[in-house]
């Protein structure tokens, strides 16, 4: 497959200029509202990796609302058994809590 570029890059620096702005903006935001399908009980593999490109703290104290669609009953708990873990790892900032800086 000579000429093939992968759509998965392992490193920001690799983006062309569209994608890095992608991650720039959500670097930049105020407040991160997020939502993802529901694929086998988790979120997708390209969502995933769309947040592997952001340094944990880049995204330090921000606030982020998390949310998924789609699925059915046994999907429920996705954004709490998913999401949150997903998202606690860049140490947001939590409803509530106030900015000590």
């Amino acid at each position: 497959m000579s000429g093939h570029r992968s759509v998965l890059l392992f490193w920001r620096k690799e983006l062309d200029d569209k994608a890095q702005h992608v991650i720039e903006e959500i670097v930049d935001a105020d407040i991160l509202i997020v939502g993802a399908p529901t694929y086998k009980g988790t979120y997708p593999g390209l969502f995933k990796h769309l947040i592997d490109l952001i340094a944990p703290h880049e995204l330090k104290s921000k606030p982020i609302l998390i949310t998924a669609t789609g699925g059915g009953d046994r999907h429920a708990l996705m954004a709490e058994h998913q999401l949150r873990p997903l998202f606690g790892f860049f140490m947001p900032r939590a409803a509530g809590q106030r900015n000590r800086s």
